[in-house]
C-alpha cells in the first residue's frame, strides 16, 4: 500500500576516508512530520548495474525523533568502502514502511564516494 508521499533527490559526495552521519526528516506533502514510531528504514546503495552494495537497516538506522519523523544513519567509508580503489558513484535510496505497513521511498539519489 502505498499513500501519497513527497521524494526527494539526494545526492552525496564523501572521501573514501570519511565518517559522515546522514540526518534525515520525513515529512507528507503538506510539510507534516511522518510519524516513525514502530517504522522499518532501510537504505540501500547499489552498484552501477542495479545488484545492491551494501544496505543499512535495523540497528544501523538510529531514530532521533519518532513524533517528527527524524532518523540517521552512518556513512563509514573506511568499512562502507573498504574495497573501492577509485572514484564511483552509487545510486541509492531510502525507503520507511510505517506502523500501518504503507511504504514511501524517501529519496533517491547518487552517492559518489572520492578516492585519492
Amino acid at each position: 500500500m502505498w499513500e501519497e508521499f513527497m521524494v526527494s533527490v539526494q545526492n552525496i559526495s564523501l572521501y573514501k576516508t570519511e565518517e559522515r552521519r546522514i540526518l534525515v526528516t520525513v515529512t507528507i506533502p503538506a510539510g507534516t512530520p511522518k510519524n516513525l514510531t514502530n517504522a522499518v528504514i532501510t537504505y540501500v546503495v547499489n552498484n552501477a548495474d542495479g545488484t545492491e552494495f551494501f544496505r543499512k537497516e535495523g540497528a544501523d538506522i538510529t531514530i532521533e525523533d519518532a513524533v517528527n519523523g527524524v532518523f540517521s544513519f552512518l556513512l563509514d567509508g573506511p568499512v562502507d568502502f573498504a574495497d573501492i580503489i577509485s572514484t564511483y558513484v552509487f545510486p541509492h535510496y531510502c525507503v520507511v514502511i510505517d506502523f500501518t505497513s504503507i511504504m514511501d521511498t524517501v529519496f533517491t539519489g547518487y552517492l559518489k564516494v572520492i578516492v585519492l
